[in-house]
């Protein structure tokens, strides 16, 4: 039984440094299989990606078919990593295929995050509308306060007044 090895070679997407040190690994390796980021369900495109015909920057557009239309787009220029992946399995007859979800579940999960995105959003601006309220009514209560404050200073005043004035006329008729 041969001892058989996985590598794996983590790559940022559209990095030219990536695909060049990637293609460098690929040739000391020399892998059977090379399996890519991408959606499983585009195995059937990826072989126009290496056709001679097809000169980058391509992309592989995944859609739905029912209103609202959502896409995903998987882009690749000439330095990109998995393009460089591709053409180096074309060049040395290894396989290569994509492993990731296929497109309708990456759809699926971009729209729901946008969808939770939205709703966070939503909720978020309801609770700074409802802080704003609330600061509002507490700033309005506070100027409610002061009026009233002054208000019973007034009357106070008043009030001393009329027993200065009651006192006073007390006196003079005393």
């Amino acid at each position: 039984m041969s001892e058989e090895t996985l590598n794996v070679f983590g790559i940022r997407h559209l990095s030219p440094a990536g695909a060049y040190h990637l293609r460098k690994y690929l040739d000391e390796i020399k892998p059977e299989v090379v399996l890519i980021e991408g959606p499983s369900d585009a195995n059937e495109c990826a072989k126009y990606l290496t056709h001679s015909g097809t000169k980058p920057p391509v992309a592989i557009l995944a859609y739905t078919t029912e209103l609202p239309i959502h896409t995903i787009l998987y882009p690749f220029a000439s330095y990109s990593p998995e393009y460089q992946a591709f053409m180096w399995a074309e060049e040395n007859n290894a396989r290569a295929e994509f492993i990731d979800l296929p497109s309708d579940i990456m759809i699926a999960i971009e729209n729901f995050s946008k969808d939770d995105h939205n709703d966070s959003k939503k909720k978020n601006e309801s609770i700074e509308e409802n802080n704003g309220k609330e600061e509002k009514e507490d700033k309005e209560e506070q100027n409610d306060g002061k009026k009233g404050n002054e208000d019973k200073e007034k009357q106070n005043k008043d009030k001393e007044e009329i027993e200065g004035k009651e006192e006073k006329e007390e006196l003079d008729d005393g």
